[in-house]
């Protein structure tokens, strides 16, 4: 008793949708609800299969977590609301230098100062995953790639801040690093 269209409106967090159907006057409507595309009976082998592999490509880019560049993104999706000291604080993801992880709390380091909150780094890293310019360098210290000064094989330079890179991620800042210089 509803229209694909009018239930894919419904829903809150909808999925990829390929829409199949004999009605060319949907497909406008159907680009707008961000389908991924639209398929018009009846529908070759060759036509179904590049659709399908346009969402394979689309689920791959969204689901691999080094994908995302905080500073690309749209000022409201790199937007985070942290709690301190009774008080919600918006945090743009693009300007924080570096976390630093004090047992139970989390600081977070910025040009507008310090914010301290009541959080984990496992927490707190978590929530960084999916933007490719952080990167956690120390048990103490996730870091933002933007910022980096300087790299000397035991600690980067951030904002003037020496932050020590430990042994047990040495190899994956080592790799980083590797897919960053020129030389």
């Amino acid at each position: 008793e509803i229209s694909g269209m009018d239930f894919l409106k419904t829903l809150k967090d909808p999925p990829m949708v390929i829409f199949t159907t004999a009605y060319t006057e949907y497909a406008v409507a159907s680009y707008e609800l961000n389908a991924v595309d639209y398929l018009l009976k009846p529908v070759s082998f060759e036509r179904f299969l590049k659709a399908v592999n346009k969402a394979t490509a689309l689920l791959e880019s969204v689901t691999d977590p080094v994908s995302i560049p905080v500073a690309g993104l749209n000022p409201v999706d790199r937007l985070m609301f942290v709690r301190s000291e009774g008080k919600w604080i918006k945090i743009d993801l693009a300007k924080v230098w570096f976390v630093e992880g004090l047992k139970d709390y989390v600081r977070i380091w910025m040009e507008e100062g310090r914010i301290t909150m009541h959080s984990t780094m496992k927490s707190f890293e978590e929530q960084l995953k999916p933007f490719s310019n952080y990167l956690r360098v120390h048990k103490s210290h996730i870091i933002n790639l933007d910022f980096v000064e300087e790299v000397d094989g035991s600690s980067i330079k951030i904002k003037g801040e020496l932050i020590a890179v430990g042994s047990t991620y040495k190899d994956a800042v080592q790799d980083v690093l590797n897919k960053l210089k020129f030389l």
